[in-house]
């Protein structure tokens, strides 16, 4: 499925290893702002798999609010 002209690039990847990279990523803004974000999980293998954009679902969860 296509969105406007938002093409979608759809793959199998691990959302719990997405949101590991995703809460690196934020790391710097978070210390910043006198925050810590924390993963506390720790899974032995990927447990959830998603086919999906892995791009947009990334943005999704840093910019939670933002519409694109």
């Amino acid at each position: 499925m296509e969105t406007g002209d938002i093409k979608m690039h759809y793959e199998k990847f691990d959302v719990v290893e997405l949101t590991q990279e995703v809460f690196e990523q934020l790391e710097d803004k978070a210390l910043a702002k006198k925050m810590r974000l924390k993963f506390e999980k720790q899974y032995d293998k990927p447990i959830s798999q998603l086919h999906a954009d892995r791009q947009r679902i990334s943005q999704v969860m840093i910019n939670p609010g933002q519409r694109h």
